[in-house]
């Protein structure tokens, strides 16, 4: 064997070890999770932080890919929901401008306003509008768990 075909055959045996250690840290399925996101996380390539951290939140709690928010044509869900409470929060929590956020998500400004007026018109008394207002809550706990977490991490 030569040295080419000896490196490269080391490298498969680190690649192995290291999917070995990791499926005994967090198991078969957080494995596949991980490889997963990571996967998902390039779809988030010209996304700042804050507004990457708002979208996969949001496409968890929408049981929605990053792909399939950011770039699917599928209506069968409730994306643009999804898009609206995205629009919101980067715009109410983060201080962003409707023209940033169209930026971020690659979207049409009317659209977006639309959406989250939507967001912000739901209906307390409506059984859809509930389900979507409890997304919309718990996406808001997700956050500040996040915010949290990020501060004790960074001080």
């Amino acid at each position: 064997m030569g040295k080419t075909q000896n490196k490269i055959t080391k490298n498969i045996s680190l690649v192995l070890e290291e999917i070995q250690k990791t499926i005994t840290a967090v198991g078969e399925s957080g494995f596949l999770k991980i490889l997963k996101e990571s996967r998902e996380d390039s779809e988030l390539t010209y996304q700042n932080d804050v507004s990457k951290i708002v979208i996969k939140i949001v496409a968890k709690e929408f049981n929605l890919s990053v792909k399939e928010l950011l770039y699917g044509t599928s209506r069968l869900n409730d994306k643009t929901h999804a898009l609206g409470v995205i629009t919101l929060i980067l715009i109410s929590e983060f201080g962003f401008k409707l023209k940033e956020v169209s930026f971020v998500l690659n979207k049409n400004n009317t659209n977006l306003s639309r959406y989250k007026s939507e967001v912000e018109n739901y209906d307390e008394h409506h059984p859809l509008d509930q389900k979507r207002i409890q997304k919309l809550h718990s996406v808001k706990h997700q956050l500040k768990l996040y915010k949290e977490n990020y501060g004790q991490r960074t001080s």
